[in-house]
């Protein structure tokens, strides 16, 4: 059997779009109760298991990313500003 193909394989990321008028948490609501099922179905590789709801740019940047451009975004808008300063009037 493929290692994908496994109950106990744990990691799987989904991406998906929110209807329209839908919140992130009405769609956590309903992922915690899929999971409460599935956990409930199969006790033995479900317990303890569950799913969160977040963007992608909490997903793809995660916070040391996102401080480090912070960061490279100050250092510009700094260059920016010394750039400004000296031009020629």
């Amino acid at each position: 059997m493929p290692e994908y193909a496994k109950r106990d394989n744990r990691f799987l990321t989904l991406f998906g779009k929110l209807a329209d008028g839908e919140s992130p948490s009405s769609a956590q609501a309903e992922l915690s109760t899929i999971a409460w099922r599935l956990a409930r179905e199969y006790p033995q590789t479900n317990k303890g298991t569950g799913a969160a709801i977040r963007s992608f740019n909490q997903f793809a940047l995660r916070d040391n990313l996102r401080s480090m451009f912070l960061a490279m975004l100050g250092a510009v808008a700094f260059v920016l500003l010394i750039a400004c300063a000296n031009a020629p009037t």
